[in-house]
């Protein structure tokens, strides 16, 4: 083997340490980039050439050392368990967020609360009943009590406008949501090509794998999507069933235009309600055609292309749920207060034999009306129409337009002018119970009292999981990036190390190669010399 073969040998090591030394500068370079993955320069011994003539049969060193490519410190398995973990975290983020929202608008306990109104209603109906027929008192204690009713329905107007308040904002968020994930899934699939290209030409696409990642995981926590790895180096995501990339392919991500509202989303589900209830049977052809058609408009659906999907966890799933289940349900617990508080109190205004502040006596048949009868007066209706009959919402409560002070039934004619017998009865409404076997169907309801208090306790629990899942979810997901990172990131003190022996080697290559020289000096310059 000829001498020269050391030159190559050392000019081989010296391309390679220049090229590891390049890798480690490019890693401290990115020591604060995000998302970037730590690079290593993989080394390759090189086989020694093959002996010919005089030098067959000589011992044969090797041929020296090369680069055969530039590794990223990736694991693809605490990859996709950040993935995962990241997906649930941010749906149980969003589920926490919307819980709490919900849980401060109920301002409980307070004077602001629903709870508090309440109960002043009920003392103001319990005030009245001592001043009926009262010359000076009794005018003002109506008005204090259609007062109270009035912060009351207030109360519920305001809570329902802020919960559908919500609905709408979730709902524009979902669609600048859904655009950004179409616009990062069509970066990833251009992403995929360029990394597909440059691998298969022998090319070290890190930098990209790092650009791609980092979108993948964004789309990750938008939408819960899984990964697969293709192949030369690129990833698919699929969601909820549906494939959103493919290699250098990227479906549509959409949200259906419908439902436009909240009302939308509870018309729908009580449109279904009625469908599969015991009274569906009595249902016309055209009821059941228009009840079909709420539950499709109040139905949210997620698409990837043509294919419908069920996104299981990221931000999508949690803003899926909080439109089409978590703000519907607080929705309809409103009205249900709202629809026991106006059935109640109305019932007990239409008292039969009940008497109003104008000494007029309620009857049953509005038909037999005289000078001096009433049919009755409801102190809550509604101001807006519904495609269910009679229904009362939080939202669409109000004191009825023609109700003044006098038009209040506090007593009965039968006890006199000044009875309070129906106030009483309405104010200890509160801590009455349902009777479920009474033909009356606001007696069969449980006190509004009841339900808002249930429905706050609920709600408080709920929320409290909520942020208790999201704080451990965050706490594993920690974990998880810190060992990630552990593995992928860049340590100065590693690449200090690394670049000292890098640097070791390229300089005793350096003195192998000037070792050579000049022994090829030697024999080239001197043989032939000795003893002149």
């Amino acid at each position: 083997m000829s001498t020269f073969s050391g030159i190559n040998a050392s000019v081989t090591a010296l391309r390679a340490h220049r090229s590891a030394m390049d890798v480690i500068g490019q890693n401290v370079a990115n020591v604060n980039t995000p998302g970037y993955t730590r690079q290593r320069a993989d080394l390759e011994m090189l086989n020694a050439p093959g002996g010919s003539g005089m030098l067959t049969g000589n011992p044969v060193t090797g041929g020296g050392v090369r680069i055969v490519g530039i590794s990223r410190a990736f694991d693809a398995v605490q990859s996709a368990r950040v993935n995962v973990q990241t997906g649930d975290h941010a749906l149980q983020q969003e589920r926490a967020a919307t819980l709490s929202d919900l849980e401060a608008l109920t301002q409980e306990p307070s004077d602001a609360g629903l709870a508090t109104q309440l109960n002043k209603m009920w003392a103001a109906y319990a005030d009245a009943a001592t001043k009926v027929g009262s010359t000076n008192a009794d005018g003002a204690a109506r008005q204090s009590v259609l007062g109270a009713a009035r912060n009351v329905v207030a109360t519920l107007n305001a809570a329902w406008n802020t919960v559908d308040q919500q609905w709408s904002t979730t709902r524009t968020q979902v669609g600048a949501d859904v655009d950004s994930v179409n616009s990062m899934a069509s970066s990833v699939a251009v992403l995929n090509e360029q990394i597909q290209k440059a691998t298969t030409t022998g090319g070290a696409p890190n930098e990209l794998m790092d650009k791609r990642d980092q979108l993948v995981t964004r789309i990750v926590e938008l939408t819960g999507a899984t990964t697969q790895a293709g192949r030369n180096g690129q990833v698919d995501l699929y969601l909820g069933g549906g494939l959103l990339v493919q290699g250098n392919l990227a479906n549509e991500l959409t949200v259906s235009e419908d439902p436009n509202t909240m009302s939308d989303v509870v018309n729908g589900q009580l449109a279904a309600e009625a469908l599969a209830g015991p009274s569906a049977s009595s249902l016309t052809s055209a009821q059941v055609t228009a009840y079909q058609a709420l539950v499709a408009k109040g139905t949210i659906t997620v698409k990837v292309g043509d294919n419908t999907a069920t996104p299981l966890s990221g931000k999508l799933a949690g803003q899926v749920e909080a439109l089409s289940k978590t703000l519907p349900k607080a929705s309809r617990d409103y009205d249900a207060v709202a629809t026991s508080l106006a059935a109640k109190v109305n019932a007990l205004q239409k008292t039969v034999g009940g008497i109003d502040g104008n000494g007029k006596t309620v009857v049953a048949d509005a038909t037999a009306l005289t000078a001096t009868t009433v049919h009755g007066t409801d102190l809550f209706t509604s101001n807006t129409p519904s495609p269910f009959t009679d229904r009362i919402t939080a939202g669409s409560i109000a004191l009825g337009e023609s109700v003044t002070g006098n038009a209040l039934v506090l007593g009965m004619a039968a006890n006199g002018a000044k009875d309070g017998s129906v106030a009483v009865r309405i104010a200890a409404i509160s801590t009455s119970k349902a009777d479920p076997t009474s033909s009356v169907a606001a007696d069969r309801m449980d006190p509004p009292d009841r339900m808002w208090a249930s429905y706050v306790s609920d709600l408080g629990a709920r929320s409290s999981s909520a942020e208790a899942r999201t704080s451990a979810a965050q706490a594993v997901l920690t974990s998880s990036i810190a060992d990630q990172q552990g593995a992928a990131g860049v340590s100065l003190d590693e690449e200090s190390a690394d670049l000292i022996a890098a640097q070791r080697a390229y300089q005793g290559a350096a003195r192998v190669l000037t070792a050579v020289d000049e022994m090829l000096d030697t024999l080239i310059n001197k043989t032939g010399l000795v003893g002149r």
